[in-house]
């Protein structure tokens, strides 16, 4: 590809403009390779259920939050490895939850433990707070439903005590609940938790090699308009200072 330049004005200004048509030309380039990958993951992937329709569910789940973000300066692109969901959304008789550091004393009562959708007591108004939830097998949501069979009374007495409301219904989150997509990944990769062993980022991995250059080339008229402009289009999805700081409280999750 190749972009004519003129110069005009100061060498400063020149440098600024030639700089500003190859960063513009590198962003999409990369995006390129960010959206080849992503689809070589969705679509290479036999993403499989195993016959349990949680496990479908779940799969479904993932496949929908599957997609790449950009950086603030346009030369980074990942999987940010969470995805805004609800409580109502995910399959509750295979999920597991947990809360995130914050949200007061309400909070502090519930968040030791690792929750199923059937044992978290329902409260008023919901937990002000922001929780990650990753699929759960059969005999891990029987554990987790054993180990707080003997602790629910004391904690729901734990709970008015901090001034919640206990109610009859479906806990809600009043806050962003997050699927983990990464631990997600990690069991289909393996064939953990229940899932059929399914790789599928390894795979499309290996083919970004294979492929970058036909990935690139399908967008040779975006980078050529790039290089002869300095300007690109905004990116499909772009990361926040929200989002970082999500991730910052995720990593430092802890689940026991």
């Amino acid at each position: 590809m190749k972009a004519r330049v003129r110069r005009n004005g100061s060498p400063k200004t020149f440098k600024k403009e030639l700089l500003a048509r190859v960063r513009a030309a590198q962003k999409l380039t990369g995006r390129a390779i960010a959206e080849g990958l992503t689809d070589e993951v969705l679509s290479g992937a036999k993403l499989r259920g195993g016959g349990i329709e949680t496990n479908k569910q779940w799969i479904k789940l993932y496949r929908e939050a599957i997609r790449f973000i950009e950086a603030a300066d346009g030369q980074r692109w990942a999987v940010a490895g969470v995805s805004p969901t609800s409580l109502a959304t995910v399959p509750a008789a295979a999920t597991q939850i947990k809360f995130m550091d914050g949200g007061g004393r309400v909070i502090d009562v519930v968040r030791p433990y690792v929750w199923t959708v059937d044992t978290l007591p329902a409260i008023s108004g919901g937990y002000r707070a922001d929780a990650v939830v990753r699929p759960a097998s059969q005999s891990e949501v029987t554990a987790h439903r054993e180990t707080l069979r003997g602790e629910l009374p004391r904690i729901i007495e734990q709970l008015e005590g901090a001034g919640a409301q206990v109610i009859d219904g479906f806990p809600t989150v009043d806050g962003t609940v997050l699927m983990d997509l990464k631990f997600f990944q990690l069991r289909l990769e393996h064939g953990l938790g229940g899932f059929p062993r399914s790789p599928h980022w390894t795979p499309a991995a290996r083919q970004a090699s294979n492929k970058a250059k036909e990935w690139i080339g399908s967008k040779r008229g975006e980078i050529q308009k790039a290089l002869e402009t300095g300007q690109t289009s905004k990116p499909p999805h772009k990361m926040t200072k929200a989002l970082e700081k999500m991730l910052e409280k995720v990593r430092d999750t802890s689940w026991t």
